[in-house]
């Protein structure tokens, strides 16, 4: 039965990618798994429990609905920057995270702030499209960890707390809030690398 869902809801999911493909795709590339970079457009990502996809229109204009596991990632240039996703591990399958930071010991990712869920709703099928605020940290050569703002506090200073006390203790206060994690990651990344160099 469980099983049943899941393929019912991943034909929903396409079914949804079908009808709501980005009005104004915007030019970038894939990144595939041996690191060739296909140029095209990106349009919109979709995520959901279960898995994360990227709408992405080629040179040749052919659309594809690409999975998260299939890629290395993708970049697109919008008005004011370049913004890049990378595939990750997380929650059990693979899902495009936007990469915030990017650090030798730590880094930064966001999840797509905008997720979609599937499924009976009081009787009658329903696609929702519901705004996250979600954030991974990745500490060098372990899997991402997720933050969250309820419990953030407690959380980021345990995770710090063995390699940078001083940072640590920081947690909570003004400029060390949830919303200052970029600003922290970097201080982490630089005070690892200034440890790294004492000898």
């Amino acid at each position: 039965m469980k099983r049943f869902y899941h393929l019912f809801a991943l034909v929903s999911f396409f079914i949804f990618l079908g009808a709501n493909l980005h009005a104004s795709p915007l030019r970038g590339y894939i990144v595939t798994k041996n690191g060739r970079q296909l140029t095209g457009y990106i349009g919109e990502v979709y995520q959901s429990d279960y898995s994360s996809i990227v709408v992405f229109i080629n040179d040749f204009g052919s659309v594809y609905h690409i999975h998260a596991e299939l890629i290395k990632g993708f970049v697109y240039k919008n008005e004011e920057n370049y913004v890049a996703y990378a595939s990750m591990p997380v929650r059990n399958a693979w899902h495009f995270l936007r990469i915030i930071e990017k650090g030798k010991a730590l880094s930064l990712y966001q999840a797509p702030e905008s997720q979609v869920t599937v499924g009976f709703i009081q009787g009658s099928f329903q696609v929702k499209r519901y705004e996250v605020s979600e954030f991974w940290l990745q500490f060098e050569n372990k899997k991402p960890t997720r933050i969250r703002k309820v419990g953030y506090k407690g959380k980021m200073r345990r995770l710090l707390r063995k390699t940078a006390p001083e940072l640590s203790q920081k947690i909570g206060r003004e400029g060390y809030k949830f919303q200052d994690l970029p600003g922290i990651v970097r201080e982490y990344n630089h005070f690892l690398s200034q440890k790294r160099w004492k000898i």
